[in-house]
């Protein structure tokens, strides 16, 4: 699992803002962010893979997008209202599951 967090960390220069944000995450929250939306896993998935259950899981992605979206806003790069992860689709529903 460690090579999976240090390799969502090698996407980005050490200069770019999602590297900066990203290092705010504890290594177990940039895991599950990379099985998520790198992988791409479920949440059920997910529980598996960090041991940990559904609930767990879910709540542990939602606290990392959080972060994520404070980390940006601290950095002037979001506005409220807007989401970087998570662009509307026509039908109104979040990401691509």
């Amino acid at each position: 699992m460690k090579n999976l967090s240090n390799e969502l960390l090698s996407l980005h220069q050490s200069t770019s803002p999602l590297y900066a944000a990203l290092q705010t995450l504890s290594e177990k929250e940039r895991i599950a962010l990379f099985l998520r939306y790198w992988g791409p896993c479920s949440i059920l998935e997910i529980s598996r893979n960090l041991h940990l259950s559904w609930s767990q899981a879910d709540k542990l992605l939602e606290e990392c997008l959080n972060k994520l979206r404070i980390e940006f806003r601290r950095r002037g790069l979001l506005h409220l209202g807007q989401s970087p992860f998570f662009p509307k689709s026509e039908k109104g529903i979040y990401g691509n599951c």
